[in-house]
């Protein structure tokens, strides 16, 4: 028997298990460390992957000069779609004009050819006798564009049922003289052309087949529009239109020729006026503050068209 009696605290057992503690305690503090070291590069990690996908620059609404910009884009593209759509609806009444023309002509053929005779047109143009001893066909139907631009002047225009004077009728003539660019007299007449009129012509000129009835004919009329423009310069709108209607009915009715000085407004716009969408001679009516003159008028047109011709010579003169 040991003499010596042993302390609790120098029990081998005890000792073994404060060693395994210590151990242990070692062990979860490194796995500590390790964690913390961990947790500290991911939210690095995190954080340099936030900034790098954060836009520099860009704010994240669109400014003022962004927006306004856009809306000058929509703004164009808006005014550029009305254009095309303006232009489509033209070239569409030009289709249906000639569409109406050609049925027309061809309703008269078929009736010439029922009832065993000419065609109306070929019986016009194909006069007896005519006084062209002087001029060729192809020389009678020639005019001269005017190189010095006139204070003294006639305007011209016609109203017809066609785009070609070759199967088409004049059916309202007007004429305005002006001397120093101030109207002094005015020539107008409706005509009958003989032929119904094509329903999209009433509703361009507002001329119907019932005004028509009892006025005089071309024949009857033409004369009087040659004296009343004397040897003037004659200045229209779109000219090459209007004097092949007038020198293919003087040739018709053969009349004496004559070499007529020409001044076309619409080459004089297209020159001089830069900001109208197009030169036609209604929009240039609203740019010279005419709107009170109705558009497609055989004497309203005269009218405007002297005031165009007089805005285009005062602009020649002060770019020249």
């Amino acid at each position: 028997m040991n003499i010596y009696k042993e302390k609790w605290y120098h029990s081998p057992w005890l000792i073994c298990l404060l060693a395994v503690l210590w151990k242990a305690s070692v062990f979860f503090l490194f796995i500590a460390i390790i964690l913390l070291i961990t947790r500290s590069v991911s939210i690095k990690r995190f954080k340099k992957h936030m900034q790098q996908s954060k836009p520099a620059t860009h704010e994240p609404y669109p400014n003022k000069g962004e927006i306004q910009q856009l809306e000058l884009k929509k703004e164009n593209v808006v005014q550029d779609t009305i254009k095309l759509q303006q232009e489509k609806d033209a070239l569409e009444k030009q289709i249906s004009m000639l569409n109406t023309e050609i049925t027309a002509l061809k309703k008269e053929i078929e009736s010439a050819k029922t009832e065993n005779k000419k065609p109306v047109e070929n019986i016009v143009s194909t006069p007896a006798k005519r006084n062209m001893t002087k001029v060729s066909k192809a020389d009678y139907f020639k005019y001269t564009k005017a190189r010095v631009y006139p204070d003294n002047y006639t305007v011209i225009d016609f109203e017809t049922t066609g785009l070609k004077p070759e199967n088409s009728k004049i059916i309202q003539i007007g004429a305005v003289k002006f001397e120093n660019h101030q109207k002094i007299d005015e020539f107008v007449t409706l005509v009958n052309p003989g032929i119904p009129i094509p329903t999209n012509i009433t509703r361009i000129t507002g001329i119907t087949n019932d005004d028509l009835i009892g006025a005089p004919s071309i024949k009857e009329k033409l004369p009087e529009l040659l004296s009343f423009i004397e040897s003037d310069t004659l200045v229209a709108h779109n000219a090459p239109f209007d004097m092949k209607f007038l020198l293919h009915n003087m040739y018709a009715e053969n009349l004496p020729y004559q070499k007529f000085r020409v001044v076309d407004t619409l080459t004089l716009a297209r020159r001089h006026i830069k900001d109208t969408d197009n030169h036609k001679l209604e929009t240039l009516k609203q740019y010279l503050g005419l709107d009170t003159f109705s558009s497609h008028e055989a004497l309203s047109d005269c009218l405007v068209t002297g005031e165009l011709y007089r805005h285009c010579l005062e602009l020649q003169r002060v770019y020249v």
